[in-house]
């Protein structure tokens, strides 16, 4: 009995183990568990701490109708990320402003973003090399700042949707153009991206 196309498919482009993924997303939590007791730094003050549009959740015009920065003039009242803004405000009415709930989303974030990247490399390359591509992404310290920060958040939560956007490319069938459904997820992606910090416009 011949071989099916799914049996046949290259090791490139199969998905990835749970076991792996699992692996990969542990690294990147425990690399940054240090910084669950911190508080709030750098631009998390004006962002976060002092930021009224982040401590009233209800407030949803203010939240999708104002710059990122509050009171700001210049290009920076140019900058537009509302979904970012509603993230925090989220977890700032969860927890109560506490600093240690946006630690811990970011960890978290981080986590899903170094498993994306273990499924996305999976569609190109073997199992060993996918795997120590994603642990090097998951442990390399290059992501201190986004991770450990409050608003570094932004960033990480854009790439966990360019990410899920790239995989959803990678993964469509060699030759053939993507199906509506994935074009849309794509499409849908890139704007939630977009809406969450400018830099995803490189999708």
């Amino acid at each position: 009995m011949p071989p099916s196309h799914e049996s046949a498919a290259p090791p490139g482009r199969r998905p990835a183990p749970w076991r792996e993924l699992a692996l990969v997303g542990a690294a990147a939590v425990l690399v940054y568990l240090n910084a669950l007791p911190n508080g709030f730094a750098l631009d998390d003050g004006p962002i976060i701490v002092d930021n009224a549009t982040v401590h009233h959740l209800a407030d949803q015009a203010r939240i999708w109708l104002t710059p990122y920065w509050p009171g700001a003039e210049g290009l920076e009242r140019g900058l537009y990320r509302p979904l970012a803004i509603l993230a925090f405000a989220v977890q700032w009415a969860a927890g109560a402003g506490r600093p240690w709930v946006f630690h811990a989303v970011g960890i978290g974030l981080h986590a899903a973003c170094s498993m994306l990247v273990l499924v996305l490399l999976r569609r190109f390359v073997t199992r060993f090399p996918a795997l120590l591509g994603a642990t090097v992404f998951a442990v390399h310290p290059l992501h201190v700042e986004a991770v450990a920060n409050g608003v570094g958040q932004a960033e990480v939560l854009a790439a966990v949707f360019v990410l899920v956007a790239s995989a959803a490319w990678a993964s469509r069938p060699r030759g053939r153009p993507p199906s509506p459904g994935r074009a849309t997820l794509v499409l849908a992606c890139y704007l939630l991206a977009m809406l969450t910090k400018e830099h995803a416009v490189v999708l």
